[in-house]
């Protein structure tokens, strides 16, 4: 069993409908979401805050890599573009841990 603790934000658009999302594209591998709580933008760029969630979710068919992988398509899949760094977006979906069997990956 590979699970996964996801951090996601949003702060461009209709940010609770893009966290919304990633709960939705990963459907029955959430294990649990946290309550959304918003927080200013940091970085040095001037934008809008951010909602963030955070979530753990388990799936027996993904290792480390492959949850990577999948937060990345559902970035892409919510037109993510990463043209500044620190900069807003349309979704950030960052791996804060992965424990794969015995190996633990933090990122």
């Amino acid at each position: 069993m590979t699970s996964t603790v996801l951090s996601i934000g949003s702060n461009i658009g209709d940010r609770l409908a893009r966290l919304q999302s990633v709960v939705d594209g990963l459907g029955t591998a959430v294990r649990a979401v946290s309550p959304v709580f918003e927080t200013d933008a940091w970085g040095g760029v001037e934008q809008s805050p951010f909602l963030n969630a955070v979530l753990f979710a388990d799936d027996p068919g993904l290792d480390c890599h492959g949850w990577l992988r999948r937060g990345q398509q559902l970035e892409q899949e919510a037109d993510r573009v990463r043209e500044q760094k620190w900069g807003p977006r349309t979704l950030d979906v960052d791996l804060v841990t992965c424990h794969d069997g015995d190996v633990e990956v933090i990122s």
